[in-house]
């Protein structure tokens, strides 16, 4: 069981703000691929209740605003280096 302790994060602030989980591989057949989901603009329960339908983390790429267009580019190379860290210090678990 993993654990994160972490400050709390409004995912619920607007379109520049979302939840969502990744795994640095896919949970169910183990293949080293990057695998998630998310939402914008909404908080962790949101993606728990099934009330809304994340979006692949794979989708992250193309979500944008009118302020930050990278946005979601951004974002997702960030979890990307996170992932190539965790890899290469824990290995194949």
């Amino acid at each position: 069981t993993a654990v994160n302790v972490q400050s709390m994060a409004y995912g619920n602030m607007g379109e520049s703000s979302g939840t969502g989980v990744a795994f640095t591989r896919n949970p169910s057949t183990g293949d080293n691929t990057f695998y998630g989901e998310f939402l914008i603009n909404a908080q962790g329960e949101d993606v728990v209740a099934g009330i809304r339908t994340p979006q692949p983390v794979a989708e992250m790429p193309g979500w944008s605003t009118d302020e930050k267009p990278t946005l979601g580019a951004d974002v997702h190379a960030q979890l990307l280096e996170i992932k190539g860290t965790l890899e290469n210090h824990y290995r194949d678990m």
